[in-house]
């Protein structure tokens, strides 16, 4: 019976890197997850739709050949970078710093 985290047998940490936020965005945008959000992501993220195209068209490919999972990750997406503007950004319960970006060149408005 799990109902808080010390319920799990094995626990642990490790930071959060770039690539783990990429790959949350990969799996909005895969349509076999049936994200109810992936048409407004593909409105506001550079590259959400033609990956979800490429990433259903990979999906077909694995089923036909009988793989029951489709490895998202080397899908390439494109994203944050030159020619992105981040928007409306809100932080709750910010323990430290609200927001950290290294190795962008991201524009950002109101936030």
């Amino acid at each position: 019976n799990i109902r808080q985290m010390a319920d799990f047998r094995h626990t642990g940490t490790r930071e959060l890197t770039a690539d783990d936020y990429v790959y949350q965005v990969k799996r909005l945008a895969f349509g076999p997850n049936h994200s109810p959000i992936a048409g407004l992501m593909g409105k506001h993220i550079l590259g959400f739709d033609d990956f979800a195209e490429r990433a259903q068209a990979q999906y077909e490919k694995d089923k036909q050949a009988g793989r029951s999972w489709t490895d998202l990750r080397p899908i390439a997406m494109q994203g944050v970078g030159r020619g992105t503007t981040v928007s409306y950004i809100q932080i709750v319960e910010g323990a430290d710093d609200g927001i950290e970006w290294f190795g962008s060149r991201s524009r950002w408005t109101l936030a």
